[in-house]
């Protein structure tokens, strides 16, 4: 499996070539903004992947209550330019966090299904109760 960052952050060519259904993208980025990935162990609770829970929580948090602000100061008919710019930087922000949780969620969710067992033809009489 290769990686890929040419298309930066966001652009999908940073995912891995092949599904692995092991790799969890974190809820953070490198210090170039590069897609963060863990390779998790069968059961995907190890450290790492708990404190990337509690973060993904902060951050949705945090993301609710910069929403209800935002609703504040939209009441607000004269708002102050410089506080509407402060708010709509945070809002950019942790939407581009929500964004990054949700494809992550959205990743782990997409795991092959079962096939339904195989069904076994019936003729009519079989459908109904017990026969007698």
């Amino acid at each position: 499996m290769t990686w890929s960052e040419t298309d930066g952050p966001g652009g999908g060519g940073d995912l891995p070539e092949k599904s692995d259904p092991r790799a969890r993208l974190l809820p953070w980025t490198g210090s170039l903004g590069q897609r963060c990935y863990l390779i998790e162990d069968g059961a995907g609770d190890g450290t790492l992947s708990r404190i990337a829970d509690r973060v993904e929580t902060v951050q949705l948090g945090l993301a609710e209550r910069l929403h209800e602000r935002a609703w504040e100061v939209l009441a607000i008919p004269a708002a102050p330019d410089a506080q509407v710019r402060d708010l709509a930087e945070q809002l950019a922000q942790a939407l581009g966090d929500t964004l990054l949780i949700a494809e992550s969620r959205g990743a782990r969710l997409r795991q092959p299904a079962k096939p339904p067992p195989a069904r076994t033809a019936a003729a009519p009489a079989d459908c109904g109760g017990p026969q007698s």
